[in-house]
């Protein structure tokens, strides 16, 4: 090699260490840029100088510069720099190893005939940096001859190096691979340079796959190529392991740093990830299904359809391309495209990955214009290289900061390999370096170092550089470390959900929940979450129920706090889940403060997850998981399995139904099979008989039907009786909140919202008494009271309806010998005539409504007379039946849930009365209720229409106590308190209230709440009647239940009222208590 050659030149100037030339007089002939920084002269002041005269001082020592050793040719030299100082470096006839560990080279060349130089010492100095190189380095001539060959290892190799040199592409290389070569280096020459072109070679066990990159410059007609072929096989590999199992990691393509596409035979975009998308500034909705031809110039568009029509035959090629950003700038793609084949394989497209390299092409232009022709093959590659001495200090290093942009270079200034590494790192460290320098040969060691908080996964190559120096080339490894542990856990999880899926398939029904539980163990285990649970939704009662429920070690079990729960208390929660949209919380400590959080507090939740159990478009509840120790965020790959685990519970769900279904409908016609051969027998007795039981058989089956008529139409009815009221109090309300409305209007609007209010606290009040009845858990709870007291707050109640419909209104009751109190739940009696009287008053326009009592012998008759419409003889023999309703039309002229005479036959029933009806179509109804009690004297009088209310107690401002958590409740009883004559004291919780009376005897009555915190409100009661037998107290609860009055009675308290209430009935009850 021609030592005034441009490549020679660029080759020398690229060693950062001294490089001087001497021919055999002493002249200094050449050095490099090196030579000149460190003894501070400029180059024309060296070259043509004698050598001899920089020597100060020349000692012979031997290889570990401590003695001298004949025959061993090395110098320790003391050079004199321009400023006068000596430099100290070991040189010999190659390269020495220098005292302060830098590399020094001293190279003595003999002139030939030709003029030329022996070049084989030239390039021994790069020996051992280029074998660190991970790649195949190629030095071709303008002829396209190659001059120079390199390999980091053999097993890249299918052909020994020596075969290379001196040979065309084409004479040494297999033809697909030479016209690789050959196309980059015309690219190279036309272009500076050539990136991205991908070849395969078989080397009769396995294919391997290269990358080749390509350098061109030029000095005059030297013309000089440097070629590097990195192997890629296990990057290729691993693309197309995700291609062909996309529709499996779809959310690994998703997520993947690499773009990927796919086009159908038209050219079109099937398929496009966001990072594809985001190459050229569009998102995936704005490129799916339209034409490469728009993203692209007309040119490349042409070489699509070309390469497309090649593919089809199943060819896989690599090149880069041209394509528009959305800006308009065009960006430079590495393109690797693989045919699509359907399962009957039928070329249906192309799957291509793309990587921008548009920096990396403007990049390696800039680097060959500017930097030396070594210095840009190091720019070039995606690695880290660091020299380190033997005891562990880094000597010099380069990091490509485009790559690695959290590269700190403070970290490296004096760093070792005990600064850098944790001490359980360095005998792993230093090993491998000791063996790489005393075996002479390449060690690969992996590590990990946490940079911005963040873990990064290393592989490095160690290959000896000198006797004392190794070459650290690494690579960040730590994004193929994620992708290849999430692509195992996918594997595994889909492995899980293979193995559930199969034991689901023939599964009894009665092994069902057993097999759920299980399931959701074994998905919680891997999952690596603290509880798995499932809810099913009953929309008919609109709540939800946790039916199974696992726990880690540790984990507090809820199950049993989370039955028949109403969906109101977290609608949102509910009617997002109800459309099929999962819900994530990564952190619990970040939700509103609301009952959902409140909840999730209770059982410690951090994170949580529901993903919904859908049978088509109906939701039949949730699949929940839950951490406790720690904060989850969920990946969307693992969403995507949990989302199938859910379909895979399900589907058990859908099958249990069915199977319950099948069971009862099996039991139904087991029963029926036993009744039919029972009508088989009696048919053999009596022929008659079974025509007489097929007819009764007819009956039953039409009043089934009838029934089921009745129920669609009560619901129908119910639907409007609570729908109504509810949209007078919306309705109204937003009306209220209108600061600029006349005080009149206001009161009339809340006039009309308390009608609404009362509407729907009286159907709401009869839907729960039928359904306590029909389920058999009300029970009567006797009391004694005054029946006459009782009748005038009905008679009260209901006055002003009654004057309203201009009708008259009358109480009448036995007089003279009858008892002061009779011994009955008041609660039923109460019910029982205000269901009547309310009918009476509802269906009768004009006319009257009488109603009262009188004692008989051993029983006290109550009735209620109207002149209303009457009730047909049709409807008479079900009037008391549920769901019954003499008129369901949607145009009837009176309101109602058809449920009042349901309640009243059941309350009379169970207080061992009857119930007579006198009744005459437009003449009126007489209702006439029998209950037995003991002897009473019978006598009759009329009470008017005024009827005398308690007065107030005489008092001076009594002080109450009420004791309540909830704001708003507090709020409200403020409110009514407002213009009173009381002053009201707080509690928030029992033990609170209980020490308040303790420490103020000034309290002449107690308003408790049940539910509070600490101590209940039942609790708190039997302490202060411990304390204060004779203070009153008054349950005040949202429990309406007749069984939870009672409760609250044995607890101590004196009256009791439920939620909502009307402040004229609480005042009336405090009037009573304190009077």
């Amino acid at each position: 090699m021609d030592i005034d050659s441009l490549q020679w030149r660029e080759v020398v100037d690229g060693i950062p260490q001294f490089v001087i030339v001497v021919n055999e007089v002493d002249e200094i002939i050449y050095c490099n840029p090196a030579t000149c920084i460190t003894l501070g002269f400029d180059r024309d002041e060296i070259i043509g100088s004698p050598f001899s005269g920089l020597i100060v001082s020349a000692v012979k020592v031997n290889k570990d510069q401590t003695e001298y050793v004949e025959n061993q040719d090395r110098l320790a030299l003391g050079l004199k720099s321009k400023s006068g100082e000596i430099v100290q470096s070991v040189f010999r006839n190659e390269f020495f190893d220098s005292l302060d560990g830098k590399v020094n080279y001293l190279l003595q060349v003999s002139a030939t005939n030709s003029g030329k130089y022996e070049t084989s010492t030239v390039i021994n100095p790069y020996k051992d940096i280029i074998n660190a190189i991970p790649d195949l380095l190629f030095v071709i001539d303008s002829q396209y001859r190659i001059t120079h060959f390199y390999s980091p290892g053999d097993e890249l190799l299918v052909t020994p190096p020596y075969f290379f040199l001196g040979k065309k592409p084409e004479e040494c290389l297999p033809p697909h691979v030479a016209i690789v070569v050959m196309e980059a280096l015309e690219e190279a020459k036309k272009c500076g340079s050539s990136q991205g072109r991908r070849y395969s070679l078989d080397n009769g066990e396995d294919t391997r796959w290269f990358q080749l990159s390509v350098k061109y410059s030029t000095s005059g007609n030297d013309d000089v190529y440097i070629a590097l072929a990195r192997d890629i096989t296990q990057s290729v590999l691993n693309e197309l392991a995700l291609i062909e199992s996309e529709s499996r990691y779809r959310a690994v393509a998703e997520n993947s740093n690499a773009g990927i596409g796919l086009v159908d035979n038209d050219e079109k975009l099937v398929f496009v990830n966001e990072t594809f998308a985001g190459m050229l500034g569009y998102s995936r909705e704005e490129m799916l299904g339209k034409s490469l031809s728009i993203f692209t110039t007309s040119d490349n568009f042409e070489l699509f359809r070309e390469k497309t029509l090649s593919r089809k035959p199943g060819q896989s090629d690599t090149y880069e391309t041209v394509m528009i950003h959305q800006n308009g700038e065009k960006r430079v793609l590495s393109v690797s495209a693989s045919p699509l084949y359907a399962p009957n394989n039928e070329y249906i497209g192309t799957v291509g990955v793309l990587i921008d390299i548009t920096e990396q092409k403007q990049a390696a232009a800039s680097l060959i214009e500017t930097s030396a022709r070594l210095q840009a093959v190091l720019t070039s590659m995606p690695d880290m290289i660091f020299i380190v001495g033997k005891n562990g200090d880094i000597l010099d290093y380069f990091v490509n900061e485009q790559l690695f942009p959290l590269f700190d270079r403070n970290m490296m200034m004096d760093a070792t390999i005990h600064t850098i590494f944790k001490e359980d790192q360095h005998e792993y460290i230093f090993s491998s370096i000791d063996n790489c320098l005393a075996q002479h040969t390449t060690q690969v060691v992996t590590f990990q170092l946490i940079i911005d908080n963040k873990l990064n996964h290393y592989h490095a190559r160690l290959s000896p550089m000198n006797e004392s120096t190794v070459v650290a080339v690494v690579e960040n490894i730590t994004n193929l470390i994620i992708l290849e542990n999430e692509l195992s856990d996918n594997q595994k999880l889909l492995s899980l959900l293979t193995q559930l899926a199969s034991r689901f398939i023939n599964l009894p029904g009665h092994n069902i929940d057993t097999e759920i539980h299980r399931a959701i163990a074994e998905i919680g285990v891997f999952a690596g979450v603290d509880r798995v649970y499932l809810f099913d939704f009953d929309w008919v009662n609109d709540t939800c129920s946790n039916t199974h429920e696992w726990c880690s070690p540790g984990t507090s079990k809820e199950i049993q706090n989370l039955q028949q729960i109403p969906n109101e208390m977290f609608r949102a929660w509910v009617e997002i889940i109800k459309t099929g949209q999962i819900i994530q919380v990564p952190s619990v400590a970040m939700l509103p403060q609301d009952e959902l959080k409140r909840l999730f507090e209770t059982q410690n939740t951090r994170s949580a997850i529901a993903i919904p159990m859908m049978d088509e478009l109906e939701c039949l509840g949730y699949v929940g998981f839950d951490t406790v120790v720690d904060e989850k965020h969920f990946s969307e790959s693992v969403v995507s399995m949990l989302k199938i685990f859910a379909e895979l519970v399900t589907n058990l769900k859908i099958k249990q139904n069915k199977a319950n279904q099948l069971n009862q409908s099996k039991l139904i016609l087991e029963k029926q099979n036993i009744q039919l051969l029972q009508l088989n027998e009696l048919l053999r007795r009596n022929n008659d008989e079974i025509k007489l039981k097929n007819a009764e058989l007819a009956l039953a089956t039409e009043k089934a039907e009838a029934n089921n008529r009745l129920k669609t139409a009560f619901l129908n009815n119910i639907s409007h009786e609570v729908r109504t009221p509810l949209n007078g109090i919306v309705g109204f309300a937003q009306f209220i909140a209108d600061d600029d409305m006349p005080a009149e209007d206001k009161r009339e609007y809340v006039e009309a919202m308390n009608i609404s209010v009362n509407r729907l606290m009286n159907t709401m009040s009869d839907i729960l008494d039928v359904s306590l009845l029909m389920s058999g858990n009300m029970s009567a709870v006797n009391e004694e009271f005054n029946p006459g007291d009782l009748f005038h707050e009905v008679y009260k109640k209901f006055v002003e309806s009654a004057v309203a419909k201009n009708i008259e209104f009358k109480l009448i009751q036995s007089g003279g010998s009858e008892p002061e109190k009779i011994y009955f739940d008041r609660g039923f009696v109460t019910k029982i005539l205000i269901e009547l009287v309310d009918n009476a008053i509802k269906y009768t326009d004009r006319g009257h409504v009488f109603f009262g009592f009188k004692f008989r012998k051993d029983e006290i008759e109550i009735f209620v007379e109207d002149t209303g419409p009457g009730i047909s003889e049709k409807a008479l023999p079900d009037i008391f039946e549920p769901f019954t309703q003499e008129d369901y039309s949607s145009t009837r002229s009176h309101e109602g849930s058809g449920l009042g005479l349901t309640v009243v036959r059941g309350l009379v029933d169970l207080l061992h009365g009857t119930i007579q009806i006198n009744t005459k179509i437009d003449q009126g109804t007489k209702f006439v209720v029998i209950l037995p009690i003991k002897d009473q004297n019978i006598t009759q009088t009329v009470i008017s229409q005024q009827v005398p209310v308690n007065q107030p107690s005489t008092l001076l401002k009594p002080v109450i106590l009420l004791a309540e958590d909830e704001e708003l409740n507090i709020l409200y009883t403020k409110r009514i308190f407002k213009n009173k004559n009381f002053d009201l004291i707080f509690a928030k919780n029992g033990k609170e209230a209980v020490e308040t009376v303790t420490n103020t005897p000034e309290i002449a009555l107690i308003l408790m709440d049940v539910k509070l915190p600490v101590m209940d409100g039942m609790e708190a009661t039997r302490r202060i009647k411990s304390i204060r037998p004779g203070l009153p107290v008054i349950i005040v609860t949202a429990y309406a239940g007749n069984d939870y009055r009672q409760l609250c009675l044995e607890a101590g308290c004196d009256e009791y009222i439920s939620k909502p209430f009307e402040p004229k009935e609480l005042f009336d009850l405090i009037d009573q208590l304190i009077k």
